[in-house]
């Protein structure tokens, strides 16, 4: 949109770093679990009654779209959307998981802040849209300083930086 509007330096934008889902669960709710072989919602649960997965709502968190895309490919929507909570917020969702001792989809970098739920599978980059965080200028004054940060943003020491808090600098 800010492209169309002429709002950025097009030639500035830079893909800065990639991050990936994961199924997390609850440090008391660790399973295997395979979505390309999973076809029932007993792999995720002993007891379906009380059963709730989180994910984010697809129209107001980027988790949510991304986690959709993931199912759709492992055909799972219909096994999990009687129990699927939908959440706002990616801290709301990672609060739901370890108070509910349940699972969700939430990104890599967000399970990595909380020690109180733990990774129990990565989804493949194939399985949905790939996750960027791209930079660009924004057209006005202070272009050349917007320049300059983003030139750090893919210098090392930002790299390392980003591995630290889950991300995958490009």
């Amino acid at each position: 949109t800010l492209q169309q509007k002429g709002l950025i330096d097009v030639y500035s934008r830079i893909n800065i770093a990639r991050n990936r889902l994961v199924l997390a669960g609850s440090e008391f709710e660790l399973r295997s679990i395979n979505f390309q072989t999973t076809k029932h919602v007993s792999a995720f649960t002993d007891h379906s009654d009380g059963f709730s997965f989180i994910m984010g709502d697809a129209d107001d968190t980027a988790e949510g779209s991304y986690a959709d895309a993931a199912l759709k490919t492992y055909h799972s929507v219909d096994m999990l959307n009687p129990y699927i909570l939908r959440y706002h917020d990616s801290f709301q969702m990672i609060n739901a998981i370890s108070r509910y001792h349940t699972m969700g989809i939430v990104f890599h970098s967000d399970a990595l802040l909380f020690p109180e739920i733990k990774e129990m599978s990565f989804f493949k980059p194939k399985d949905h849209p790939a996750i960027r965080y791209q930079g660009v200028v924004i057209a006005g004054e202070k272009m050349d300083n917007s320049r300059l940060f983003l030139t750090y943003l893919v210098s090392e020491e930002a790299k390392h930086i980003f591995k630290t808090f889950g991300f995958d600098p490009v």
